[in-house]
């Protein structure tokens, strides 16, 4: 039994690491959108939220079977609970991409070159600790996932960078363009929220404690 069951926790862990990549992906075919002002990428990046959500709800649905099948208790139940709590950040991190580029497409860039470059620099830096955190999760190094959270720093300086920028030059970007601008940006500073989240719950899952 208990064979059959690091077997399915070998699953649950590929699985996961399926949707991880699933979502990378669509922020790097977010962030090249962005770049080349490539409409037709970005309404691909909007598509391809579909799978995650997918991804979300086959992962859920083996976590609870294997809890009502082999009701596991202490570590075993903290590593699947685990894993459900950051299925649900890993799912908004897919929506936050997918809004960005619903946003974008809303854009006129004509004079819009400096809100784009800090926006495609939020991005990065997103992307940057997307790619720490799974490195983190895959090592199970705590210092890692430390480093990840203490980028989220950066996101928030951006971002109040970018609602300065807006407020000065709104008459010169344009009111519709300036929301989109904004929310663009909120989206990605949310984004990185949430992978700090995706990092306390993986250092749970390693430590049982819920703060790194």
């Amino acid at each position: 039994m208990r064979k059959r069951f690091q077997g399915e926790l070998e699953k649950l862990h590929k699985m996961l690491l399926k949707m991880d990549m699933t979502i990378k992906s669509n922020i790097d075919m977010m962030l090249t959108a962005l770049k080349n002002n490539d409409r037709q990428l970005a309404k691909e990046v909007i598509e391809s939220d579909d799978l995650v959500d997918k991804l979300e709800i086959e992962i859920e649905e083996f976590c609870i079977d294997i809890i009502i099948r082999q009701q596991p208790v202490a570590g075993d139940l903290r590593e699947i609970t685990s894993v459900l709590k950051m299925i649900t950040d890993l799912e908004r991190i897919s929506d936050y991409s997918a809004s960005v580029c619903e946003h974008f497409l809303d854009i006129k860039l004509d004079d819009n070159v400096k809100c784009m470059k800090k926006i495609i620099k939020l991005g990065k830096n997103a992307k940057q600790m997307f790619i720490g955190m799974i490195k983190g999760h895959m090592e199970q190094n705590d210092e890692k996932l430390k480093k990840v959270n203490e980028q989220d720093s950066v996101s928030d300086e951006i971002f109040e960078d970018l609602k300065s920028n807006i407020i000065k030059d709104i008459d010169i970007i344009g009111v519709e363009n300036s929301i989109n601008f904004i929310l663009m940006g909120r989206a990605l500073e949310r984004m990185a929220d949430h992978i700090t989240n995706i990092c306390d719950w993986i250092h749970y899952k390693m430590t049982g404690k819920f703060k790194i």
